[in-house]
């Protein structure tokens, strides 16, 4: 049987639906986490200015009211994806509106926001409506019970470039032969009942690089290979457990990596889990590949694959300069902490003082702007527009993985004019 008879063989949908349903199901618990932690109003609706990315200045909060209107739709978009409903408009709708929120500010990037809504959006194009679905009772689903074996790889392959992309950034003298940020890390949470105490000594930090970088480049491996797969799984659940006790505040990533990871086992394997017994497959329309279908995955996966090596062809360390950072799958590697000025110039008269950055900021802000080049020169646009004619260059001084405050910017450099 051929690579591409393979992709399109019928296999059961029920892999595909439990997937879907994980995926709605942490979608819920983001959306319930921001309305009770209040992080609608502090992140999107108090601070006067968010830093846009390029291209996207024109994406703004909503007024207070619709703003909290622009959530609840998300989560009931991802009740929509859990329970099937209008499969195809309820995940349009998550990914499209998720992806408006994640635009709104560039200092609020996570890795895992990123997958939910690039994950997304490929599962608009994806029959995951097939089984365990209100579509399927109401007769929407177009093959009931089966789906193509390459909507499996597309969902494996969408967990698996995490993992493998994470693990090949980990292959850096910081995190091999410094052990950082772990080193930073890991005494920081001595307190921790029963293991806190292993955490100060630094062999301990060096024994979980190692472990974690063999573990993000090996995993997709066995889990892939059925002999390994149980044991596999359980060593990712415990993986993901581990990294949310050491480090509680990277939330929802490992939840969802855990149940995400499910899609490597036998399409079959909800129907074998709750029937005991292999299922027959239900019959259904043969699927096809069509040439523009085939293209687009083909780009689709040439792209994910180029955008986490692209800071490969930039000069410097990716994690210093930020650049080519966003979409790299960086993840939990960097400790930095900036410290910024900005230095302000009347070209009329020559007078030339120091300003902090702007109090409107928020500390998030402010924090994460001092790291970031794009931010800095933001904030110097800002700067600029509010005092007006002058140029303002930045003095930056940036902490990395353990090692003293080194500059970052050249102070003499203009890099706005009002």
């Amino acid at each position: 049987m051929t690579i591409s008879q393979r992709a399109i063989r019928p296999v059961s949908a029920a892999s595909g639906a439990a997937f879907r349903i994980g995926f709605g199901a942490v979608g819920l618990v983001l959306v319930i986490r921001f309305f009770t932690n209040g992080w609608i109003s502090s992140l999107y609706l108090d601070p006067p200015h968010h830093f846009p990315y390029p291209g996207f200045e024109w994406v703004a909060p909503w007024p207070r009211a619709w703003m909290y209107a622009h959530f609840a739709l998300i989560g009931l978009a991802a009740i929509g994806v859990m329970l099937g409903y209008r499969y195809r408009l309820s995940i349009s709708v998550f990914a499209l509106s998720l992806a408006y929120v994640e635009l709104i500010d560039r200092s609020l990037y996570l890795n895992h926001y990123y997958w939910l809504v690039l994950t997304g959006a490929v599962m608009v194009f994806l029959p995951l409506e097939n089984s365990f679905s209100m579509d399927t009772r109401a007769g929407r689903a177009r093959s009931p019970g089966t789906l193509p074996q390459y909507v499996v790889w597309i969902l494996r392959f969408q967990v698996g470039m995490v993992y493998f992309f994470a693990g090949l950034a980990k292959v850096n003298g910081d995190w091999l032969l410094r052990a950082e940020p772990l080193a930073t890390w890991l005494p920081a949470r001595s307190e921790l009942w029963l293991i806190g105490p292993l955490l100060t000594f630094p062999a301990i930090a060096y024994v979980l690089s190692w472990a974690g970088a063999f573990f993000d480049l090996t995993v997709v491996g066995w889990l892939s290979w059925h002999r390994s797969r149980p044991v596999a799984f359980v060593v990712v659940v415990l993986f993901h457990f581990t990294t949310w006790v050491l480090f509680p505040s990277i939330g929802l990533f490992p939840l969802l990596m855990s149940a995400a990871a499910l899609v490597f086992f036998e399409p079959d394997w909800p129907e074998r889990w709750m029937a005991n017994a292999r299922p027959r497959l239900p019959a259904g329309p043969s699927p096809r590949l069509t040439p523009i279908s085939t293209a687009l995955a083909a780009s689709y996966l040439l792209l994910m694959i180029a955008l986490p090596l692209r800071h490969y062809a930039l000069p410097g360390d990716v994690k210093w300069t930020g650049e080519g950072y966003l979409g790299s799958w960086q993840v939990m590697l960097s400790e930095k902490v900036g410290s910024a000025d900005f230095i302000v110039t009347d070209p009329d008269t020559g007078d030339t003082w120091r300003v902090a950055p702007p109090d409107y900021l928020t500390e998030r802000q402010r924090m994460v702007m001092a790291t970031d080049p794009v931010m800095i020169r933001q904030t110097a646009e800002l700067i600029a527009a509010d005092i007006g004619g002058v140029t303002v260059a930045a003095d930056v001084k940036l902490a990395f993985n353990g090692r003293r405050s080194t500059q970052l910017t050249d102070p003499s450099q203009a890099l706005a004019s009002g």
